[in-house]
């Protein structure tokens, strides 16, 4: 399918890719066209794509990714132009209530929130989890999903995002600025961690303190230091890096969260699509300084 893209959404792998920090870690197809999430409305659809829920004029949105990796038999990314080529086994409907804006920066981090802690750390009603940096924009969809399934949610968060995880439902805060979370003696028992934020030894400082049970489960989206193996340690049931798949059913779950208000995003900026725009959206994203999404606007 061809969409017109109408709104798209940096992350930190954007910038990564454009530094050449994942050369030699992740395949990237040269040329690539910078960014992954998008929002906007399909203006051609290819003969061969027989899926009778699209068709021309359909509002969708989707990560372009691949499965469970940077690589894919389709080029991936793409997102920062005006249109995008993308298989329509990728692409969700968007729900009428969200905005293309709200759509567009649910997708990357939405994905990799809810397969984290649904699949990876697959934390069920009544037990706990703790967040690494739940103020992040895929930390606060990580709580949110979790208090979907009826889960305890504990998160590290500095003062100034205090007031917003606890709007995300969080029910134990700790304030990495004044105190260690592994020192904290109501943390112990966790069935799973899940650090977004990629603090150096998080799993062995869990483990050594009590904080995550020994046959509980860790999971890092940011630190590859962790290995990619899953049953790689003695006792953990998951320990390992996790990189998102392209799933739309996962997509549309997150946006029905966003819908009823059970799943929250916050936004930072917004950018016009220029060449300045977009050198200085990846220039803000790079910084590790937006408190929330960072968005580019192109109609």
């Amino acid at each position: 399918a061809v969409v017109k893209i109408h709104y798209a959404s940096a992350n930190p792998v954007d910038w990564k890719v454009v530094a050449g920090a994942v050369d030699g870690v992740w395949e990237t197809r040269m040329p690539h066209t910078v960014g992954y999430d998008f929002s906007g409305v399909i203006d051609s659809l290819d003969e061969t794509d027989t899926q009778a829920k699209f068709k021309t004029g359909d509002e969708v949105f989707a990560v372009n990714w691949g499965v469970g990796s940077h690589s894919s038999e389709y080029t991936i990314g793409g997102a920062f132009a005006e249109y995008i080529l993308i298989p329509i086994s990728r692409l969700s409907k968007k729900p009428e209530g969200l905005s293309h804006k709200v759509a567009a920066a649910s997708c990357l981090v939405g994905t990799t929130a809810y397969q984290a802690t649904t699949e990876c750390a697959a934390v069920t009603k009544g037990q706990n989890i703790l967040v690494l940096g739940g103020a992040g924009s895929v930390g606060s969809v990580v709580i949110g999903v979790a208090k979907q399934l009826g889960v305890t949610v504990a998160t590290t968060a500095s003062e100034r995002n205090k007031e917003w995880v606890e709007s995300l439902g969080a029910d134990i805060i700790v304030d990495y600025h004044k105190q260690n979370w592994y020192d904290v003696s109501q943390l112990k028992g966790f069935d799973a961690i899940i650090d977004t934020v990629g603090e150096e030894e998080a799993c062995e400082n869990g483990l050594k303190s009590g904080v995550l049970k020994p046959d509980g489960r860790f999971v890092s989206i940011v630190n590859a230091a962790v290995g990619f193996d899953p049953t790689s340690h003695p006792t953990l049931r998951y320990r390992a890096f996790y990189c998102l798949r392209n799933e739309p059913d996962h997509q549309d779950k997150i946006a029905s969260g966003l819908l009823d208000g059970s799943i929250k995003m916050r936004f930072d900026k917004e950018f016009p699509f220029t060449n300045e725009g977009v050198r200085e959206i990846l220039k803000r994203q790079q910084t590790g300084k937006a408190q929330g999404k960072l968005t580019l606007k192109l109609v």
